[in-house]
């Protein structure tokens, strides 16, 4: 059969050698690791620090927030004033005004000047002569990032950008011995996954303390998306190419570009409109840009259901074509766990993004409880990459793990160099071939000798 003569000419993959014990402790391994990073990003304190000043009466006042360093990457100044267009107060507090963010900070102390006109109005008023809106204070938010989860988040990125390389050092090593058109199609594709999962874990990234252009945080963004496009890509085409004879450029690599390329540019051009925004306007509010928010989902959501779709088609026909083929059913099940695995996590890291602020409460501040954690929920916090350490924690850790574990399991075993040799030169092999095997020919040479038809 020809998928089981292409598994015998590729190069030997570690996986077809392991053991259950082995796979188990593989997946003991993937479970450390998340309960660590975890752990890690729980213990690493709020991602954001609050600094409340309360109290300030309706007239002329100076009043100055903590000192600020470049660490703290950002500042979100917002205020539970209203909008002149609309007003909702839930037991007289009014809804939060967003008035100003900086990125980056360049200075240590900044002057805000804030004024509210039109509240002494008389076309404002009852018919008693009682205002209709008393100001009693204002309460000014100033939201920024812990110095503590930046530290961690330089650190974190370091450390697994160092792990990725030394991966795709001995990764690459490994196969430098054999010819590229021998390589399986998990060994070139996991072969692309580690440069790109270097560039995703960004080591340009300690530059935007350096600069204050915009550019560099989106390299950032183009980087994880580029990274995420690509894991898209080597599922599909894994799960396709495992059944595939022939895989040309415009049958079978093509449509599956088209799939996932057009997600890619909606949302490199969706970071670099958000992030030049973010760096070039002070009042810039992502949320309030709805119009562009559903657009730029549309397409995402667009997209996405139909990469789910083919996806869910292709590992139904390979396990309904391959399933019976003991290496073919080793290394679907394999690449479903893991990628499941990936999944889930991910999610779990998407719910711990907008679960997040119901959990957190403000301790220096006049609200009572239940109004405390209604104010988290603001258009401020909507601009944070991320909401919380163990959020961050959890991504780059199981994104990590996946790729080393990919390439641990895909490169050759330790008799590869050994069995690929005799199998590129068969005669060599004449010595310890059966006397059926010489009569008849051996199963290469007849492949080479035979017409293609």
């Amino acid at each position: 059969m020809r998928v089981r003569r292409d598994i015998e000419a590729c190069v030997p993959m570690r996986l077809y050698g392991m053991t259950r014990s082995q796979l188990a402790a593989l997946f003991c391994s993937l479970a450390i690791i998340f309960i660590i990073t975890l752990l890690v990003g729980l213990q690493a304190g709020l991602l954001f620090n609050v600094n409340v000043t309360v109290e300030i009466k309706v007239h002329p006042e100076t009043f100055n927030a903590k000192k600020l360093e470049n660490t703290n990457e950002l500042v979100f100044l917002t205020s539970p004033i209203h909008r002149s267009v609309m007003l909702n107060c839930i037991k007289a507090v009014c809804d939060e005004l967003f008035l100003v963010h900086l990125i980056p900070i360049d200075y240590t102390r900044y002057v805000f000047t804030v004024q509210f006109d039109g509240l002494a109005n008389s076309g404002s008023q009852w018919e008693d002569g009682q205002q209709l809106l008393h100001v009693i204070d204002v309460e000014f938010h100033f939201h920024y990032y812990n110095t503590q989860f930046t530290y961690l988040e330089l650190i974190s990125r370091f450390v697994c950008f160092a792990f990725s390389e030394v991966s795709a050092v001995l990764f690459l090593s490994s196969l430098r011995n054999f010819a590229l058109r021998d390589w399986t199609l998990e060994q070139k594709y996991t072969a692309l996954l580690l440069p790109l999962l270097m560039l995703f874990n960004n080591p340009f990234f300690p530059l935007r303390y350096f600069t204050s252009s915009w550019i560099v945080q989106w390299l950032d963004n183009v980087f994880q998306a580029t990274f995420a496009v690509a894991v898209l890509l080597f599922w599909i085409c894994l799960f396709h190419g495992m059944r595939a004879v022939r895989r040309t450029v415009c049958g079978f690599y093509l449509p599956k570009l088209a799939i996932v390329a057009a997600p890619w540019m909606t949302f490199i051009w969706f970071a670099a409109w958000n992030t030049q925004n973010q760096y070039k306007d002070v009042k810039f509010n992502l949320s309030l840009e709805l119009r562009t928010i559903a657009y730029t989902g549309a397409v995402l959501i667009c997209f996405g259901l139909i990469y789910v779709v083919v996806l869910l088609v292709l590992i139904f026909r390979a396990f309904t074509e391959l399933g019976w083929l003991a290496y073919n059913s080793l290394r679907l099940k394999i690449l479903i766990s893991l990628s499941s695995l990936l999944v889930v996590v991910i999610c779990l890291a998407i719910g711990l993004h907008f679960i997040f602020w119901n959990v957190v409460k403000i301790s220096n501040s006049t609200m009572d409880p239940q109004q405390k954690t209604m104010r988290l929920d603001s258009p401020a916090v909507f601009n944070y990459r991320y909401r919380s350490a163990a959020e961050f924690s959890l991504v780059y850790g199981i994104v990590n793990a996946y790729v080393v574990v990919l390439a641990i399991i895909y490169s050759p075993s330790r008799r590869a160099v050994h069995e690929h040799s005799f199998k590129d030169y068969p005669s060599l092999s004449m010595v310890n071939g059966s006397d059926e095997d010489i009569i008849y020919e051996s199963d290469i040479e007849t492949l080479r000798l035979r017409p293609a038809r």
